[in-house]
């Protein structure tokens, strides 16, 4: 469907041997950069994609369901639209400012969700930068220190 699609996964975790193994039967180029200690190569990396993928398994025992979706922001930091799960509260904000598409946790939904971005590139990736600029930390910490002295 997509040729030139490549994935990049930046981190490791419990299951990372399972998906390396599960890459290599993949169609598409997979590659794995385990963990990145500098941010900088991690901002590198990211700054030649195109999409930020998060798609988080939807299960109220997981522990991203009661989180802060850093990921997630550091993609629309980037400039990346972002393809999550409706994991996040976060995630209503993705839609609602138009800078991802929220999937549920199967595949014709994410290629679907693919399919859409691709079509509409320019707008996702204005609408994710515009978001970003809403959520940076620079703007909330200040608000949220001053509503703790005020109580």
């Amino acid at each position: 469907m997509y040729p030139s699609l490549t994935l990049q996964i930046i981190g490791g975790g419990p299951d990372e041997f399972y998906y390396r193994k599960l890459a290599q039967t993949s169609p598409i180029s997979i590659t794995f950069h385990g963990y990145i200690e500098n941010e900088k190569k991690v901002d590198a990396l990211l700054s030649s994609c195109d999409i930020g993928l998060a798609p988080y398994i939807p299960d109220k025992d997981n522990v991203a369901y009661y989180s802060d979706p850093s990921k997630i922001k550091r993609y629309l930091e980037m400039g990346l639209p972002v393809i999550t799960t409706n994991v996040f509260s976060f995630s209503s904000e993705i839609k609602v400012e138009k800078a991802g598409i929220i999937i549920t946790y199967e595949t014709r939904s994410l290629l679907a969700a693919l399919k859409t971005i691709i079509k509409n590139y320019s707008a996702f990736q204005i609408h994710a930068l515009e978001t970003a600029k809403k959520y940076h930390y620079q703007l909330i910490y200040p608000s949220m220190f001053s509503d703790i002295h005020r109580r």
